[in-house]
């Protein structure tokens, strides 16, 4: 009674993942799953240890791009599945290009040296903080400057001192003298001798807003005013109104309604001293003394009759003079000579 049939039984069928070799009485405990399994060693889920084939193998998981100088580059895909692209990772890699991109792989000769390069001198005018290529166009000039706040050409812009600062103005040599009287308009030519150190000069005028500039010596024709007004030039230095020229009060000797009145005694003539103007007539009047520049060297307003009417001219330079009497029905004038 000694007979026992367990420690030699088992799965007797060499096909199943439990097949016991050894057993020699047949337990029906085949199983035929834990040993199942991919077989295909292509296969992205081979499974070396399998036995069975379960018809469970996939080939996706485990595809990709394998070339590994493509952008997309997968090291752990064991199938190729054509996938690889080559221009997501392209770009410059030369680290001096402005367009440098530090993750690029593959070269694609895009590489420009333009869009970062400029100044790169700190001192410059025209200095590029954001230039990393220095290409030769650093300038001195545009930014130069006085830089001393008392002078009289000081730049609050400049960042690079010119050496050049005036503290003295010295005004140019110009002369006045009324133009094209007998026309409707009258100019004033401006002979401009000598430049002085502050042009460009700016002209302009007590009428109008019409101006002009000048930086050089030589002769300008400026204005077209009434012909029965008077105008005062002024010319204005770059340094402002701290170096001026004004012409004082100038305009044409003969008005638009020149009226030879011969009842008007203007003497003595030639005049040494004093002038006498007296009329017959008994009116408030406007009496204006023009020197042959066209230049009012004196004026009053007066209430002229056959009294007379005296002023003195001690003061005033040898020369020919114009005498304009403005009045309510026109204007009278009478040319004199000044004799010291």
């Amino acid at each position: 009674d000694s007979c026992e049939f367990e420690t030699c039984a088992g799965c007797m069928d060499a096909t199943a993942c439990n097949f016991d070799e050894e057993a020699t009485i047949e337990d029906d405990s085949c199983e035929f799953e834990t040993c199942a399994g991919c077989m295909d060693a292509t296969a992205c889920n081979f499974d070396e240890e399998a036995t069975i084939e379960d018809d469970s193998c996939e080939f996706e998981t485990c595809a990709g791009c394998m070339d590994a100088t493509a952008c997309n580059f997968d090291e752990e895909a064991t199938i190729e599945d054509d996938s690889c692209e080559y221009e997501t990772c392209a770009g410059c890699m030369d680290a001096t290009a402005c367009n440098f991109d530090e993750e690029a792989t593959i070269e694609d000769d895009s590489c420009e040296y333009e869009t970062c390069a400029g100044c790169m001198d700190a001192t410059a005018c025209n200095f590029d903080e954001e230039a990393t290529i220095e290409n030769d166009s650093c300038e001195y000039d545009t930014c130069a400057g006085c830089m001393d706040q008392q002078a009289l050409n000081y730049d609050a812009e400049a960042t690079i001192d010119s050496e050049d600062c005036i503290y003295e103005c010295e005004l140019p040599e110009v002369t006045f003298e009324v133009a094209n009287c007998e026309q409707g308009e009258f100019t004033v030519d401006i002979a401009i001798s000598s430049i002085g150190n502050g042009a460009p000069y700016t002209i302009s005028n007590s009428i109008d807003d019409e101006t002009e500039t000048f930086n050089e010596a030589g002769d300008l024709s400026y204005g077209g005013f009434p012909i029965d007004q008077t105008v005062v030039i002024t010319i204005v230095s770059a340094f402002g109104d701290v170096c001026v020229i004004t012409s004082g009060e100038i305009g044409c000797p003969i008005g638009i309604d020149e009226n030879a009145d011969q009842s008007l005694l203007v003497y003595p003539n030639p005049a040494n001293n004093n002038v006498t103007i007296s009329a017959d007539m008994n009116e408030l009047v406007k009496i204006e003394l023009f020197d042959i520049a066209g230049r009012i060297t004196l004026t009053y307003s007066t209430v002229l009759n056959r009294q007379g009417f005296t002023f003195n001219v001690s003061a005033l330079a040898e020369g020919n003079y114009v005498v304009r009497i403005l009045t309510t029905e026109g204007i009278i004038t009478e040319r004199i000579v000044i004799q010291h």
